[in-house]
Protein backbone atom coordinates (compact mmCIF):
# COMPACT_ATOMS: atom_id res chain seq x y z
CA UNK A 1 0.00 0.00 0.00
CA UNK A 2 2.85 2.40 0.74
CA UNK A 3 4.36 2.03 -2.72
CA UNK A 4 0.99 2.58 -4.37
CA UNK A 5 0.42 5.73 -2.34
CA UNK A 6 3.84 7.05 -3.31
CA UNK A 7 3.11 6.41 -6.97
CA UNK A 8 -0.33 8.00 -6.77
CA UNK A 9 1.16 11.10 -5.15
CA UNK A 10 2.92 11.75 -8.47
CA UNK A 11 0.44 10.23 -10.92
CA UNK A 12 -2.69 12.16 -9.90
CA UNK A 13 -1.18 15.68 -10.17
CA UNK A 14 0.57 14.70 -13.41
CA UNK A 15 -2.71 13.49 -14.92
CA UNK A 16 -4.43 16.73 -13.93
CA UNK A 17 -1.55 18.69 -15.47
CA UNK A 18 -1.85 16.71 -18.71
CA UNK A 19 -5.59 17.35 -18.91
CA UNK A 20 -5.03 21.06 -18.30
CA UNK A 21 -2.39 21.26 -21.03
CA UNK A 22 -4.66 19.37 -23.44
CA UNK A 23 -7.46 21.84 -22.80
CA UNK A 24 -5.10 24.81 -23.17
CA UNK A 25 -3.64 23.47 -26.42
CA UNK A 26 -7.06 22.93 -27.98
CA UNK A 27 -8.35 26.44 -27.38
CA UNK A 28 -8.87 28.32 -30.63
CA UNK A 29 -7.28 31.63 -29.72
CA UNK A 30 -4.35 30.79 -27.48
CA UNK A 31 -1.33 33.04 -27.67
CA UNK A 32 2.16 31.77 -26.96
CA UNK A 33 2.43 33.88 -23.81
CA UNK A 34 -0.90 32.60 -22.47
CA UNK A 35 0.07 28.99 -23.19
CA UNK A 36 3.47 29.52 -21.54
CA UNK A 37 1.79 31.00 -18.48
CA UNK A 38 -0.58 28.02 -18.31
CA UNK A 39 2.38 25.67 -18.62
CA UNK A 40 4.31 27.24 -15.75
CA UNK A 41 1.27 27.63 -13.49
CA UNK A 42 0.28 24.02 -14.20
CA UNK A 43 3.77 22.79 -13.43
CA UNK A 44 3.81 24.78 -10.19
CA UNK A 45 0.44 23.26 -9.26
CA UNK A 46 1.80 19.79 -10.02
CA UNK A 47 4.84 20.28 -7.79
CA UNK A 48 2.84 21.77 -4.91
CA UNK A 49 0.14 19.09 -5.19
CA UNK A 50 2.73 16.30 -5.21
CA UNK A 51 4.44 17.72 -2.13
CA UNK A 52 1.05 18.17 -0.45
CA UNK A 53 0.03 14.59 -1.22
CA UNK A 54 3.33 13.26 0.14
CA UNK A 55 3.02 15.34 3.28
CA UNK A 56 -0.60 14.23 3.77
CA UNK A 57 0.33 10.59 3.28
CA UNK A 58 3.12 10.85 5.87
CA UNK A 59 0.78 12.52 8.37
CA UNK A 60 -2.40 10.47 7.91
CA UNK A 61 -1.26 6.92 7.11
CA UNK A 62 -0.31 5.29 10.42
CA UNK A 63 1.34 2.11 9.10
CA UNK A 64 3.32 3.78 6.31
CA UNK A 65 6.56 2.14 5.23
CA UNK A 66 8.55 5.22 4.18
CA UNK A 67 11.19 3.51 1.95
CA UNK A 68 8.44 1.73 0.00
CA UNK A 69 6.57 4.99 -0.46
CA UNK A 70 9.72 6.60 -1.86
CA UNK A 71 10.28 3.58 -4.11
CA UNK A 72 6.75 3.94 -5.51
CA UNK A 73 7.34 7.64 -6.10
CA UNK A 74 10.65 7.00 -7.89
CA UNK A 75 9.10 4.25 -10.04
CA UNK A 76 6.24 6.55 -11.06
CA UNK A 77 8.66 9.32 -12.01
CA UNK A 78 10.97 6.96 -13.90
CA UNK A 79 8.08 5.26 -15.73
CA UNK A 80 7.46 8.50 -17.60
CA UNK A 81 11.11 8.66 -18.60
CA UNK A 82 11.27 4.98 -19.61
CA UNK A 83 8.13 5.27 -21.72
CA UNK A 84 10.17 7.28 -24.23
CA UNK A 85 12.11 4.15 -25.14
CA UNK A 86 9.09 1.89 -25.68
CA UNK A 87 8.09 1.60 -29.32
CA UNK A 88 4.41 1.09 -29.96
CA UNK A 89 3.65 -1.36 -32.78
CA UNK A 90 0.69 -0.43 -34.92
Amino acid sequence: MSAALGGMAYTVPSALFAVGMHVAANQKETSVSKFSRNLFVGELFKLVATAGFLFSIIIWVPDLHFPLMLAGLVLAVKAVFLSIFIKIKK
